[in-house]
């Protein structure tokens, strides 16, 4: 599902350096993670995973296509089988719950499923009560809910999520992992970036970030 060969991240560092350019492989259906401290990179590897940006040199494959030869409308494509959360997901002050939770499902272009996708993830996520609340209303926990809600929607190919976990409490935490799990077990990629491992770590593997230099790689 995702090869990185020699990827040299963008951006990872103030003055653009990085220790070593990165090789990983994650196969599709893997529980995976990606473990570093402030600064190791994790959010600038989000955004390549995640098709944001694109890595400075190196090769990047995601879900079969080598994005050096997919042009505007592959990137596109491979795009619309992605869903990713950043750290801290932003959210529309007047747009309602179930309005963003549908929206990712509407730019793939899948109207039709739209509504039923969007309530199977906000019912996972405990949003379902919320629905009609706005962007603005919504607490700091809820954001970074809606935020995991709009990856997940419609069970895409391949979910990356970049620490929002981090910053739940542990009982809605438990409930974003064990969704994820229930995506992966559906034959969905899912990539989970922090700064410790999960408690699902030991069912995947895991790449240990220092500074963009691989200090550890292990499957667990």
């Amino acid at each position: 599902m995702i090869a990185l060969y020699d990827v040299i991240i963008p951006g990872a560092f103030a003055g653009g350096a990085v220790s070593r350019a990165l090789t990983w492989r994650v196969e599709a259906g893997q529980w995976a993670e990606v473990v570093g401290g402030a600064g190791s990179g994790k959010s600038a590897l989000f955004e390549v995973l995640t098709l944001g940006s694109l890595p400075a040199s190196g090769r990047l494959v995601v879900a079969g296509r080598n994005l050096d030869r997919a042009g505007r409308g592959g990137l596109a494509a491979v795009r619309r089988e992605i869903g990713g959360c950043a750290q801290w997901p932003q959210v529309l002050a007047e747009r309602t719950v179930i309005e963003h939770a549908v929206l990712p499902m509407v730019a793939r272009g899948q109207q039709g499923r739209a509504l039923v996708a969007a309530e199977e993830a906000l019912g996972a996520l405990g949003l379902d009560a919320c629905r009609e609340v706005c962007g603005a209303e919504l607490s700091a926990q809820q954001r970074a809910l809606l935020g995991v809600v709009m990856a997940t929607v419609g069970r895409p190919k391949l979910v990356v999520v970049d620490a929002v976990q981090e910053g739940l409490e542990a009982a809605w935490r438990g409930r974003v992992l064990s969704w994820l799990w229930q995506l992966k077990e559906g034959g969905s990629t899912v990539v989970v970036l922090g700064r410790r491992p999960t408690s699902r770590a030991r069912e995947g593997e895991v790449l240990r970030l220092g500074g963009l230099e691989v200090v550890e790689e292990a499957s667990c």
